[in-house]
This record gives C-alpha cells, sequence and structure tokens, in this order.
C-alpha cells in the first residue's frame, strides 16, 4: 500500500512539472518573451488598422488596445499599446517585409519608469532603443531622414536617487521628472529647484516637405518624453512637493509643453499634443534667448530664467532623438545647477554624453549642448529674459 500511495505522489508530481508551463505561463512572461508577443500582435493588426485609430485586440486569450502611427523609417510604422490588467505601455516599430509586417524595437515601459528591452527583432539585433548615427555639425537645415534600421542600445538606468537634485534645506529630496503641459494663461514656475521646457518651432522658410520632415521629428522627440517622463498636470507643479504612499517627500520638477488650446480628444497623444502646441510662445522664447536654428530644443533653467542648459537637436539624425531625450532625463533635467559652468564642465557635458551613447557616441555630439548666460544678450532683451509668462521682446 505504501508503494502504491508512493507511486501515485511520483505522478502526481511529474504530472505537475509537465503541465505547469502550460498551466501557468502567461503568469512567468519574462520581458523577452511580452516583447515577442507584443510584436506579433502589432504585426498582425498593422495591415489592418488605419492610423491613429485605437482598436481592440484579442491574442492567447489577452487583450488591450492598440494604436498605429507614423514612423520615421521608410516602409514602417510606430504603435503604442497596452494590455487590460497588466501596468504600463508598449511602443515599437512594425516595417514591411514580404507579404506582410516584422516587429522591431519594442519595448514596454512599466510603471516607475523601467524600460524592459524586447527580444530579438530582424537580422538578430536586440528591440533596445535605437543608437545613433555619425552626428552632423551645426547647421540650420535639417539632417535626411535615416534609411538604414536603427542599432540597438539598451536604456540606461533611470537616474539614481543620490544623483537628484538637492532642495534649499540640509537633507535632500528625490525630485520626479514629468511632462506638464502648459496654457497661455499659465506662468512657467518652480518648486523644485528649476525646470524644463520642450520648445518646437514653425520657420515659414521651410518648403513643404521640410515642414512634413520637422513633424515628423517632432513626433520622435514627443514619442521619446513620453517614453522617459511621466505626465501631470499644472496644478501639482504649483505644490511643488508630493507625499508618496511610502511617506516619502518627492519633489516635483516640470518639463513644460505649451499649449495654445486644449487638446483633441482623438488621435494619438503626440498628435493631440503637437496640434495644440504653442508655437507663437516658443519663438518667443527662442528670440528673446536668440536661438535661431529649426530645433526642437529642450531647455532647464533656474526660476529666474538667467541661465539655461541647452540642447539643439537641429542636427542630429532621427535615431539620435530618443538617446538624446535619455541623456536629457538622466544627466540633465533633474540635476541642480546644471546650468552652470562650474558643474557642468565641458568634460562632465562629454562623459555623460560618452557614458549614454556608448560606442555610439561621436565628438560631434559634443556641438548640440551649450550654456546659455542672460550675459551674452543686449539689455533689452535682458530685460526680457526672466518674463514667466514668455513675453516677446520688443525690438
Amino acid at each position: 500500500m505504501k508503494g502504491r500511495s508512493s507511486a501515485a505522489a511520483f505522478l502526481a508530481l511529474a504530472f505537475f512539472v509537465l503541465a505547469a508551463p502550460c498551466m501557468f505561463g502567461a503568469w512567468a512572461q519574462s520581458p523577452t518573451d511580452d516583447a515577442a508577443f507584443y510584436g506579433r500582435v502589432a504585426e498582425q493588426y498593422a495591415a489592418r488598422t488605419a492610423p491613429d485609430q485605437v482598436v481592440d485586440w484579442s491574442s492567447g486569450g489577452r487583450s488591450g488596445t492598440i494604436q498605429f502611427g507614423a514612423s520615421a523609417r521608410p516602409g514602417c510604422r510606430s504603435f503604442e499599446m497596452n494590455e487590460r490588467g497588466q501596468p504600463g505601455r508598449t511602443f515599437g516599430e512594425v516595417c514591411a517585409s514580404g507579404a506582410g509586417y516584422a516587429a522591431a524595437n519594442v519595448q514596454t515601459r512599466r510603471a516607475g519608469g523601467n524600460v524592459e528591452a524586447g527580444a530579438p527583432g530582424p537580422g538578430g539585433a536586440s528591440r533596445g532603443l535605437p543608437g545613433p548615427g555619425a552626428a552632423g555639425g551645426a547647421s540650420r537645415g535639417l539632417p535626411p531622414p535615416t534609411p538604414a534600421p536603427p542599432k540597438a542600445e539598451r536604456p540606461p538606468s533611470m537616474a539614481r536617487e543620490e544623483d537628484a537634485p538637492r532642495q534649499a534645506s540640509a537633507s535632500p529630496r528625490p525630485v520626479r521628472p514629468f511632462i506638464v503641459t502648459l496654457s497661455r494663461t499659465q506662468e512657467r514656475i518652480d518648486r523644485s529647484g528649476g525646470h524644463a521646457i520642450v520648445l518646437l518651432t514653425h520657420p515659414a522658410s521651410l518648403t513643404p516637405a521640410q515642414q512634413a520632415r520637422l513633424q515628423t521629428r517632432n513626433g520622435l522627440l514627443c514619442a521619446a518624453l513620453l517614453e522617459h517622463f511621466e505626465e501631470s498636470t499644472y496644478a501639482r507643479t504649483e505644490v511643488g512637493f508630493q507625499k508618496e504612499k511610502s511617506g516619502q517627500i518627492v519633489a516635483i520638477r516640470p518639463v513644460f509643453w505649451p499649449l495654445r488650446q486644449a487638446t483633441a480628444r482623438t488621435g494619438s497623444r503626440c498628435s493631440q499634443l503637437i496640434g495644440a502646441y504653442d508655437v507663437d510662445r516658443a519663438a518667443a522664447i527662442l528670440d528673446n534667448m536668440e536661438f535661431h536654428d529649426v530645433g526642437p530644443y529642450l531647455v532647464v533653467s533656474p526660476d529666474d530664467q538667467r541661465q539655461a542648459y541647452t540642447i539643439n537637436m537641429t542636427a542630429l539624425t532621427d535615431r539620435q532623438i530618443r538617446p538624446m531625450v535619455t541623456y536629457f532625463r538622466d544627466r540633465i533635467s533633474q540635476k541642480e545647477d546644471v546650468w552652470s559652468p562650474r558643474v557642468m564642465t565641458a568634460q562632465v557635458t562629454r562623459t555623460g554624453l560618452i557614458d549614454t551613447f556608448g560606442n555610439l557616441f561621436t565628438s560631434n555630439l559634443t556641438a548640440t549642448v551649450r550654456l546659455f548666460d542672460v550675459s551674452e544678450l543686449n539689455p533689452l532683451k535682458r530685460a526680457c529674459i526672466g518674463d514667466t509668462f514668455d513675453a516677446r521682446c520688443r525690438r
């Protein structure tokens, strides 16, 4: 009898071992498995989904929503999707391949800003962040579209807590980065030791084809920002600090996105934000600072705006935009006194870019960043800097 019991127990254990992958496989998906699964879903829905249309997907007992948009790569479409019951969002591309599509650059952004790199894409490349190509020198024109698929780059980790800006008090408080929309009647405010702003341009001198290219690049910047930063409200920015569930006090360092009107209720989030962007306010800021390139620009400054750390993306290739946003998030946007030449020396900037871009770093990248100081301007322009509503200087 004892022998039969032992045999039955052995058979039950063997059955469990063999059946467990089928019974619990969906509960133990690795980031690579998830990326491969999401990539297959995107491939299936790409051909039958119109641009900016949000549709429901269902596959293998899992479901969610997916939305496709434009991509800078010829023959490709970008996508954004989520899965019901799962935190975070997944981003990637699908590119024409034979009679269908092949997914690439699939990444999932989980709550808290963690990014899970995807599975190998076409050609064996890891589905990570695309790295840069050769950077151009200073230029007022836009670089041509990048035809070749990007090389893979695993995204750096989020900025360490010890690197977070320190407040006026003796004890440091970690800073949480947020994208905050800013209406025309709202001022740029600072409660966390500085703020940043996204500056898009709309030069009248560009041809329709160049305008279309610029819009594509603005879309790439927007998508990268939404991957790297959470969205928040202006009211939370006014408070400046929030108390976490753990009881920890966290400062809010805003990255402002100016709007001239309320965003639309349809289309992708980036199409909404770009469609309602306040070009006039951005133009006033750029004119006051005497920045005249096509951009786009990322600018971080203290509340008086007398100094700034600026990133001019005019000469970046399309595939350099996302890694530069990684650099902006981890090295610039949340740092104290990043606009000071004593803090951000040429060597510190170069080291930060090398650490972010790895073996894809080129020395030309250092020309895209610069420190701004109000003393560079004439007295009339100096008087306008610091206007928190960003009025254009009178000539």
